[in-house]
Parts: structure tokens; C-alpha cells; sequence
């Protein structure tokens, strides 16, 4: 049985130790094809594969690395077989996601020392008979660590003319997770002096340099275009959108499949599905790789993996102060609706801090949300795309809307609708209602319908919620089908009085129009079992609830 590499993102430690890998090379072929093209970006959520592509690309290209056998039985020595490609270059790699940021001047101090781990890879070069006395010396700074900053922001470029003097072959540059830095200094006073040399850095790499072979940029959003990448005219952007290379990052069904398969738990197959699906990268499902690697590795044990990788700062910060639409928004995804968007690919700080303009695109692009289906070509149809995904919406989304502080009383209004038990059910609701919504946002039956289902997506994976969707002989408000485990499905009707201030009978009555209404109409149809029917009548925001339990 191979070995699972959790978080092992090194190709070639994967190969050596005959690790479990999800053939990816492909990509290589994608990128060679596209001969005009001389740079590529490519974004996609944290932890989908990147920086295991990057590895893959720098062993496949790499004239360090002439003579392995890394790529036997892959796809790319089908594709290119006896390829002159292979081995042919010398590659710088970068890795950007762990560079201080703390200070502008730690942030340049772990940039010289990244430049120089490239230096230390050609000590070669330090002899060669093919340089000038001033390319040696300003190997040697580079090396040392000791170029000022303006040297350092024009390094790639200076590196690659180097490589090209000694070597005769133009340079490939990879770099990865380039954003990771402008998200780590998000909303700080660094975060523009950054963004700056980024800006030099890149640009004087990947804009017109002629000892460019290629070089392939990965990010989770293509932050700032208008600036990073200016002038590139020859930049090739794969995104979430995109259909080339859609498959190469993040697992496909049939892979998931067959590593299920493969250790020995082909029934498991459902389950990764139900938790770890639901992404759509241009034409393919995809899952997510990190949390299915960790779920086998795990004995096939579900739990929110990737949820608990990395920070989710921007996020929060985006979400600190919605307004009324956004607040609606994000209640609708939370009881398992669609909602309907732009989406910008060349997202900007600028944007960001925007929430009508940048929200839903951070929220797409950085994989918290995923795209259903695209309408008339500039509105997207949003959702959530699984159940660990839920989980995380429900921790960190959910809380900056208010909700912090009220874990408690979601728990309990959980157990109290799974439980028939209406009084303790209407005292986790009048808690909820005031503790966090606006009277405002209160003014038709659907906002209360809205908050009430989002309350319960906590629920979603043992329940499949439904919320003003057609059912028997009319649109049921609320419908909760139990898909496993020994729960009751549940069916709501919410009423909203009319009246300045009603009486308990008034209340009452009403509460029993609602419970009729479901009965009437038969929103309970097609359920089989124990189902709950619940009568919600509200007065601004005390509920009075009544309940009847029928059989299917």
C-alpha cells in the first residue's frame, strides 16, 4: 500500500518514496502546446494541487534533475515521448507563501534568502569562464545576500541573463502562492510597499526577457492585474473559470474513485463525494485534494480538513460589515440556496474593501464558494458545494454576521426541532432573532424563513434542506428530508402577523393557520417516516410555535 503524502508537496520525494500520486503531468503538455504564450497564471483555492504541479513542472524541467525516472508511467512520457523539453533547462523556483511579513524589512530579508537558495543550486557558476567580472560579483551578492533592494527587485531578470551566459539555454521560472504575501499583509501598513515590489519583481522577470523560456505563476486570485502584471501582454490566465488544464487541479470523480478503491474502501466512494465534491473548475467536478487525502489517511473518517489549514483574514474582514443585501446573501447560502453574482477575475484590494463589488469573487476564487452555472455571461449562480465547506461557513462566515458568541443556542435549537419540543424551540428563537438580526431586515415572511433555515445548516448532511420549493400543492417554506441516521424530517410553516401587537390567542390561531396550511397542502409529500410539522407564527420577533407528528 503507497503511502499517502499529506503535506508533501515535493514531486520528486513522492516519486522516491513510491507515494500514492494522482497522475497530473498532463499540464506539462497544456503549457508546451501554447508555444505564443510565455507566461501562465494559474489560480486556484489553497491546498488544490499547486505547489505539487510547480514541483512537478521544475522536475520535469530541470537540467539539474537530466536522467531520472520520475515520469515513468505517467501520462507526459506517453504524450512526449523522448522529449528535448525534458531535463533541457535551468529552472529557478520560488516558493512565496512562507515570506515574513511581519515588516517590510523581514519580508526583503526572506526574499534574499530565496534568491540566494537559487544562487547556491549553480555553484558552478562561480568558476565559469563564460561570465564578466561584474556577472560574477553580482552572482556572489546574490548568493550572499548582500544586494541592495533595487538589485533584488530586478534578481530574476539578472539571474536568467546569467544562466544564459553560462548554460546557452534560456531560463524557466516558477514561482508559487505570489499572492500569499499581499493576503498575509491584507489591511496592514506594508501591505502597499508589498504590492510595489512584487509589482518590479515580477514584471522585470516575466516582461520582455529575453532569456525567458517560460515561467508559470500560481495564486489563489488574480489580485491587482492592472499593476502586478502590467504590460504582459503575452500572460495567460487559468482561473476556476477557465476549461484548459480544468481537470489538473484538485481530484476528479473517477480519481477519487479509484483511491477509495485502491485502499480497500470502494463503499466510501459516497460519503468523499457528499463531503469533499461539489467544486466546479471550467467543465469538471472536482474535489477537493487535501481534505480526500487526509479523509483516507484517516481511515476514511469525514471532518472538516481544509478547514483548518490556514487563516481565513480576508474573509473575515470582508464580512465584518455586510449590509442588508449581503446579510440576505449569505443567510440564503447558509440554508443550501444559490444566489446570483459577478464575478471579477482580476480582483484588487481595492475591490475587496468594496463589499458590494469584491465579495463574492474572494469568496469564489479562494474556494468557500463554487460556481453552478454561469448566466448570460457576466452573473454567476453561487453556492456552497459540500458539507465540509457548510462547516466552515458556518465558523467563520456565520460568526462575522453576528453570530458570534450564540454556538450554544444554535446547538440547542437544533436538538429542539429535531426533538418536537416547541417551548424550548421558541426560546432559542426569540434569543437568536434579537441577539442578531436587524427589526429592518424583518419585514416579509421569506427574511424569516431565510434566517431560520440558515440557523439550521448545521444540520446539512444528515438533512437535505429545502427552502421555498415546490412540494404537494404548493411552495412549502421550510423542508428538512433526514438522509441518515434516526432523526425526524421536519416541515415549516412561518407566518408573520400583521397586527401592531396581537394577542396570545391571535398568536395562537395564526400559528395553527401555518400548521393547516402544511397539512392542506401536503408539503410533507414523498417523506417516509417520522415527520415533524411545525406552525411558526411570528410577531416581530417572538415566535409562538405549534407541532403535530405524522407517520410516512
Amino acid at each position: 500500500m503507497r503511502a499517502i503524502p499529506i503535506g508533501v508537496q515535493d514531486f520528486k520525494q513522492i516519486r522516491d518514496k513510491n507515494g500514492y500520486y494522482i497522475d497530473k503531468t498532463p499540464l506539462i503538455e497544456e503549457i508546451l502546446k501554447q508555444t505564443l504564450t510565455q507566461t501562465f497564471l494559474f489560480t486556484r483555492p489553497r491546498r488544490f494541487g499547486k505547489s505539487t504541479n510547480l514541483s512537478m513542472m521544475d522536475a520535469y524541467f530541470n537540467m539539474r534533475y537530466e536522467g531520472n525516472c520520475w515520469f515513468d508511467d505517467l501520462a507526459i512520457s506517453d504524450l512526449r515521448p523522448d522529449d528535448p523539453e525534458k531535463n533541457a533547462y535551468p529552472v529557478m523556483h520560488l516558493d512565496m507563501k512562507e515570506l515574513g511579513c511581519d515588516s517590510y524589512e523581514s519580508f526583503i530579508s526572506d526574499v534574499r534568502l530565496v534568491v540566494s537558495g537559487i544562487c547556491k543550486e549553480h555553484p558552478d557558476i562561480l568558476v565559469s569562464d563564460s561570465l564578466d567580472f561584474d556577472s560574477r560579483n553580482l552572482f556572489e551578492e546574490l548568493m550572499g545576500r548582500s544586494s541592495d533592494v533595487s538589485i533584488l527587485k530586478r534578481s530574476l531578470r539578472l539571474l536568467s541573463a546569467i544562466f544564459k551566459a553560462h548554460y546557452g539555454k534560456n531560463t524557466i521560472i516558477l514561482i508559487d502562492e505570489y499572492d500569499s504575501p499581499l493576503n498575509r499583509s491584507y489591511g496592514s501598513d506594508i501591505q502597499r510597499d508589498i504590492l510595489e515590489f512584487l509589482r518590479d519583481f515580477l514584471s522585470s522577470a516575466l516582461k520582455g526577457n529575453e532569456n525567458l523560456r517560460f515561467g508559470v505563476v500560481t495564486g489563489v486570485m488574480q489580485i491587482a492585474k492592472e499593476s502586478i502584471f502590467s504590460g504582459l501582454n503575452n500572460l495567460e490566465v487559468n482561473n476556476i473559470l477557465s476549461t484548459d488544464a480544468d481537470e489538473m487541479f484538485g481530484f476528479t470523480p473517477r480519481e477519487v474513485e479509484l483511491m477509495c478503491a485502491d485502499f480497500g474502501h470502494p463503499e466510501k466512494f459516497a460519503e468523499a463525494r457528499e463531503w469533499y465534491d461539489g467544486y466546479r473548475f471550467g467543465n469538471a467536478d472536482i474535489y477537493n485534494p487535501w481534505s480526500v487525502l487526509k479523509y483516507v489517511k484517516s481511515g476514511f473518517k469525514p471532518a472538516p480538513y481544509w478547514a483548518g489549514t490556514s487563516g481565513n483574514d480576508i474573509i473575515t474582514d470582508l464580512l465584518a460589515i455586510p449590509d442588508e443585501e449581503t446579510y440576505g446573501n449569505m443567510i440564503a447560502l447558509g440554508s443550501g440556496e444559490s444566489i446570483s453574482s459577478d464575478l471579477e477575475v482580476g480582483v484588487t484590494f481595492a475591490d475587496i474593501s468594496d463589499l458590494g463589488r469584491g465579495i463574492y469573487s474572494v469568496l469564489a476564487f479562494s474556494g468557500y464558494l463554487t460556481v453552478v452555472c454561469d448566466h448570460d455571461m457576466d452573473r454567476y449562480s453561487l453556492r456552497i458545494p459540500n458539507r465540509e465547506m457548510y462547516g466552515v461557513f458556518g465558523d467563520v462566515i456565520t460568526r462575522e454576521l453576528g453570530m458570534d458568541g450564540m454556538s450554544g443556542s444554535m446547538r440547542r435549537l437544533a436538538r429542539a426541532v429535531l426533538s418536537d419540543d416547541t417551548g424550548s424551540l421558541e426560546g432559542c428563537l426569540k434569543d437568536l432573532f434579537e441577539y442578531v438580526i436587524s427589526g429592518r431586515v424583518l419585514d416579509n415572511e421569506h427574511s424569516y424563513q431565510a434566517f431560520i433555515a440558515g440557523l439550521l445548516m448545521n444540520l446539512f448532511g444528515n438533512y437535505e434542506i429545502t427552502a421555498d420549493f415546490e412540494s404537494g400543492e404548493g411552495c412549502h417554506d421550510i423542508r428538512m428530508r433526514c438522509k441518515r441516521g434516526n432523526g425526524p424530517n421536519i416541515v415549516m410553516e412561518i407566518k408573520r402577523s400583521k397586527v401592531e401587537d396581537p394577542s396570545a390567542e391571535q398568536m395562537q390561531s395564526l400559528a395553527e393557520d401555518a400548521l393547516k396550511q402544511i397539512e392542506d397542502n401536503d408539503y410533507a409529500h414523498g417523506m417516509v417516516g417520522r415527520t415533524v410539522l411545525y406552525g411558526i407564527a411570528f410577531s416581530k420577533k417572538t415566535p409562538t410555535i405549534v407541532s403535530k407528528v405524522v407517520s410516512g
